[in-house]
């Protein structure tokens, strides 16, 4: 399946204009898996009835199908629109109105002015498609469906709306065919495909087999087929739909087919419109407002889901920021409690050094006391926390080294200035190191 066919939304209304003047009415839906046709309506002798009676008709089929916002568009009998083809190579579509507007009079029998025209070109090639009918028809067609209360939205002839049935889905080269369609009983309706004619259409006059066969031959050759080429009906021609009723028949509803699928789906086909465009109306938007607001919900659910670990992230950060913010004055109080308690263990660790240091210090005195009993004097003793400084006499000062190395308390004795003499001894300055802990 090509991508476009998924994009191919729409339902139309087909409405036929018979010949005996019948309305054939055919409601089909169009999706990228297939088409369904809805439901058919037949309106019998229209104009010889009550507009706001078979009106009426027509408002009930739309409102059972809930389609009542359809705008319909009409096929007029053939025998009432002229189609012909132009070759135009070389001609740019912004050119074409000028183009064909120098040959439009040459193209049907009647003034100027008592006709109204639409063209359209044939998929990319360089043939025109033509649709041209007198105003007075289109006039009295277009005030019969507003008195009977029928939007319209186009008033169209069978070429222009097989082709674009066709193609529905997807814009493709024309097929190779011919399809027949009889119209009454010396008449017949003829459609056709090739190369050469990408959209043919005509109505042929057939009173026999005879004429009906070199009425073949004859459309045949428009369309550079072989002359063996066996001819198909008109619902043969046409696109298969996935859902029909069983009791709705093609044979009778053919071109009313067509021109629902031409109402539904006009992208890719002829989209030759012989209503005045100031009569023209358009499928009502408000059917699609439920679809639009449904559309903006999903939306916003598919960027919801995208984006949902970001947004739940960023929630669960939130709802952490607010914890913490909930718990932060316990905490300041937490750390003020706790530095409060470091600061009283610093102070008691303080204190029990203090009460520490005083018995240490008496050792210290105690100790130097025994080593440097009488006949040593000391005059002077510094005492700090890693050192001891004494200074005094004694007879022989170079053994006192060793006593207060020899001591627990002390090492590293050393005298800090050389020995002197005295009328007493020797004088000494020792510093020795404490044991630390001591």
């Amino acid at each position: 399946m090509s991508f476009p066919k998924w994009l191919t939304y729409g339902t139309g209304v087909g409405i036929e204009i018979a010949a005996n003047g019948d309305l054939r009415v055919l409601a089909a839906k169009v999706r990228p898996a297939g088409i369904s046709i809805l439901k058919t309506l037949l309106i019998e002798r229209v104009e010889e009835r009550q507009a706001v009676d078979w009106g009426a008709e027509y408002a009930a089929f739309l409102k059972k199908l809930g389609s009542s916002h359809l705008a319909a568009t009409v096929i007029l009998p053939r025998h009432q629109v002229i189609l012909r083809q132009l070759s135009l190579p070389g001609v740019a579509d912004q050119d074409l109105a000028s183009a064909i507007g120098y040959q439009i009079d040459s193209l049907h029998p009647y003034p100027e002015d008592e006709v109204i025209s639409d063209y359209a070109r044939a998929g990319k090639s360089s043939n025109i498609v033509v649709g041209i009918a007198r105003r007075e028809l289109i006039e009295k067609y277009s005030n019969l469906f507003a008195e009977a209360g029928i939007q319209v939205k186009s008033f169209t002839s069978t070429g222009p709306a097989f082709y674009t049935a066709l193609r529905v889905f997807e814009d493709r080269a024309p097929l190779e065919f011919l399809a027949l369609q009889p119209r009454s009983e010396k008449e017949v309706e003829a459609y056709g495909e090739s190369t050469a004619n990408p959209a043919f259409s005509n109505l042929f006059d057939a009173p026999s087999d005879p004429v009906l066969q070199r009425t073949l031959q004859m459309a045949l050759a428009e369309l550079r087929l072989p002359p063996d080429t066996e001819p198909i009906s008109f619902e043969r021609a046409l696109p298969p739909a996935i859902e029909i009723d069983a009791e709705i028949s093609l044979k009778d509803f053919g071109t009313a087919y067509a021109a629902a699928l031409h109402s539904a789906v006009i992208r890719n086909g002829l989209d030759i419109n012989l209503l005045p465009p100031e009569k023209r109306r358009k499928d009502s938007k408000l059917i699609y407002i439920p679809t639009a607001v449904l559309g903006t919900i999903l939306a916003a659910l598919c960027l919801a889901l995208i984006f949902y670990d970001d947004i739940e992230e960023k929630r669960y950060a939130m709802q952490i920021q607010e914890q913490i913010a909930q718990v932060r004055p316990d905490a300041v109080k937490a750390d003020t409690y706790d530095k409060a308690a470091s600061s009283a263990r610093s102070r008691i660790d303080l204190i029990d050094k203090f009460r520490r240091r005083a018995p240490q210090d008496l050792d210290v005195l105690n100790e130097l006391t025994r080593l440097l009993a009488p006949p040593v004097w000391v005059n002077s003793m510094d005492l700090n926390r890693t050192n001891v400084f004494v200074a005094g006499e004694a007879d022989q000062a170079a053994t006192l080294l060793k006593a207060l190395d020899q001591s627990a308390l002390f090492k590293n004795s050393d005298f800090t200035m050389p020995l002197g003499r005295s009328t007493g001894g020797e004088v000494f300055r020792i510093r020795t190191d404490r044991e630390p802990g001591k």
